[in-house]
């Protein structure tokens, strides 16, 4: 959607740009990687697993604020200790068992800091909707699809990997399910009024559709029939947040459409398949060219 001609060189054609950057250096794609694995081990590690109280994320705030020492905030039980996890995972590439603990540099250090204060707001913002259920972070979901490509008919595999997947009330008290989607740049997705226009090329770099593309897909391909973290069938709720736009009360991360926040994705899903479709069976029309 963005430009197919790009699709084609990196997809189709193969070339991509060299990774020149230092290997300790800490790029956007480094510092979303370290806080999902950091937001990861946070609930994994310093929350309830079944159901997460008001109380249970003040105690995690307040055990970080009351930590005197530099030590005593590093120790197990801390977000400097998940953080610190994080950083040896994603940029030093060292096994979880590893005793080792690289000495950070000094923007290293910096962005570790930032990270921690993104932790935090993400822990106020959940404290607004608590009690809530972090049911799985980081997993794959995939699909298979059918196209039609002249009388040809082909099998795709659509899909990618879920951020966070919770369970909240919504007003009515009706239990549902968000598929969170953590972006930690400034550029935040514009509301849409429609499917029609998540998929409108113009609306790509001005206002991020394919953010809100990627959420809804990810969305409707947990509520299917067989999707092993929707047994109950809940309905569901695309959000992505935006991590640096969370200081506002009133902020919410689930998306909406024409100002209608979406309860329950599925009420989009045949208008989104028909224009996914739509996409695919262009991308294999020998008909139509790969154009900039």
């Amino acid at each position: 959607l963005r430009c197919p001609i790009t699709f084609y060189y990196r997809y189709i054609a193969g070339l991509t740009e060299p990774m020149d950057n230092d290997e300790d250096d800490i790029d956007n794609r480094m510092f979303g990687n370290i806080f999902h694995c950091a937001a990861q081990l946070m609930y994994e590690e310093l929350l309830p697993k079944d159901r997460i109280t008001k109380e249970n994320i003040e105690y995690v705030l307040k055990t970080e604020k009351s930590a005197k020492s530099f030590s005593e905030r590093k120790s197990n039980g801390t977000l400097d200790s998940v953080i610190t996890s994080a950083f040896n995972k994603e940029l030093f590439r060292l096994p979880s068992t590893s005793k080792k603990k690289p000495k950070l540099n000094g923007l290293q250090v910096l962005n570790q800091e930032v990270i921690k204060k993104y932790l935090r707001r993400l822990l106020v913002l959940d404290l607004r909707i608590a009690p809530l259920k972090v049911i799985k972070h980081e997993y794959d979901v995939y699909k298979t699809l059918k196209i039609k490509i002249g009388d040809e008919e082909k099998q795709l595999t659509i899909g990618g990997r879920i951020d966070r997947l919770d369970e909240i009330n919504s007003n009515t008290s009706m239990p549902r399910l968000r598929v969170v989607d953590y972006k930690t740049g400034n550029k935040v997705a514009a509301e849409l009024n429609s499917v029609s226009d998540i998929f409108n090329p113009d609306n790509v770099l001005e206002k991020k559709s394919d953010y809100t593309l990627q959420a809804l897909l990810y969305s409707i391909l947990t509520t299917d029939e067989d999707n092993k973290y929707n047994k109950g069938h809940l309905p569901v709720s695309p959000a992505l947040l935006f991590i640096q736009h969370t200081n506002a009360n009133d902020y919410s991360p689930i998306l909406s459409l024409g100002s209608n926040e979406i309860e329950n994705v599925a009420d989009y899903a045949e208008d989104f398949y028909k224009h996914l479709n739509g996409v695919l069976e262009e991308i294999y029309n020998m008909e139509i060219p790969f154009k900039p």
